[in-house]
């Protein structure tokens, strides 16, 4: 679950299990689970990863801001343990304010509690470090096969990844037209444009990594770009860049204070155009960045470039095009 308010959430008048839940994105609305005055029943919040801590909107910008709100007076007790916070400031005794789990008396005024009143923490974890306690949070952290997504960078699978990006957004969508899993993303806006992340996924590359990434660029003219080393979410961020150029050529690009320019770049001949699936990969020693492209169904390398430049060492990643409907998937 991503960029959603109030994930889980009842009247305050019922009980509740939740567990096995993986909420994901670093920004939200509000708390993720909680309950409305006066206060529910039995509610057991247990085995779950909660990722947002930037709250946005009508509950001002506060980072970090709470997981799990009670509003109100549990009738049994909600039990909460066994959960990973991202939010690193546990709750304290009397519950304060933007902590990951706290209580309000007043729904009206949003006073905290003077004390604890039904309501039991335990087992948590709190901050973005992996829990020594492999019993903590969800089981998978959100992934429906985690050994198979290992090292995964973006498969765009969750309910809204664009949430965990910035940039020229608005001319990006999902689309079910995927190389594997059930989403992909694409730029049919017709426009150029980034989209690009720094915070919110799993990993991002730094020096010595190797990136891989499959694209559709839906014609043979159409530019279609990936940023990597990217070091602003912003629609041309400094870093660099790797993409068919719409002049059929495979290109690397240095994006910097010096200005943008290209380091490296193959013609590729028209008859290498492909109808289907590029797959691009993207490595780095100490000096040198490399890109090769190839044909996924074939697996025929189609060009291979490097250049030696090493300004940037590790950041974000994004996705650039022309806005034709080009496709990015299964970047790892």
């Amino acid at each position: 679950m991503v960029f959603n308010r109030h994930c889980v959430a009842n009247s305050g008048q019922a009980g509740y299990e939740v567990l096995y839940n993986y909420f994901g994105g670093y920004r939200a609305p509000s708390y993720q689970v909680g309950t409305r005055d006066p206060g529910g029943t039995t509610l057991e919040i247990h085995h779950d990863t909660f990722v947002p801590t930037l709250h946005m909107g009508q509950h001002g910008n506060n980072d970090p801001d709470s997981h799990v709100t009670i509003r109100g007076v549990p009738d049994d007790v909600a039990d909460i343990h066994h959960n990973w916070f991202y939010n690193p400031k546990e709750p304290m005794a009397p519950p304060e304010g933007d902590r990951a789990i706290i209580q309000i008396d007043d729904t009206d005024d949003w006073d905290h509690a003077t004390e604890w009143r039904n309501v039991t923490f335990s087992n948590n974890h709190y901050g973005s470090d992996e829990p020594a306690d492999s019993n903590v949070g969800a089981p998978v952290d959100g992934y429906a096969n985690e050994d198979a997504l290992k090292g995964v960078y973006e498969d765009f699978d969750r309910g809204y990844p664009l949430a965990d990006y910035s940039g020229a957004t608005h001319l990006f969508d999902t689309t079910s037209t995927t190389y594997e899993g059930d989403k992909a993303l694409v730029n049919d806006g017709g426009d150029y444009g980034s989209a690009v992340s720094l915070t919110g996924l799993r990993e991002y590359p730094s020096r010595g990594d190797e990136v891989h990434r499959r694209f559709d660029n839906a014609s043979d003219d159409n530019f279609v770009g990936f940023h990597f080393f990217a070091q602003s979410e912003t629609d041309s961020p400094d870093g660099y860049s790797v993409g068919i150029s719409n002049s059929g050529a495979w290109c690397m690009w240095l994006e910097s204070d010096a200005g943008f320019e290209r380091i490296a770049s193959q013609d590729l001949p028209s008859s290498e155009q492909i109808d289907g699936w590029y797959r691009a990969e993207i490595w780095t020693d100490d000096t040198t960045v490399y890109a090769d492209l190839y044909d996924d169904s074939t697996d025929e390398l189609l060009a291979s470039i490097q250049a030696d430049d090493a300004t940037f060492s590790s950041g974000g990643i994004g996705f650039r095009s022309a806005g034709n409907g080009e496709v990015w998937d299964f970047v790892y």
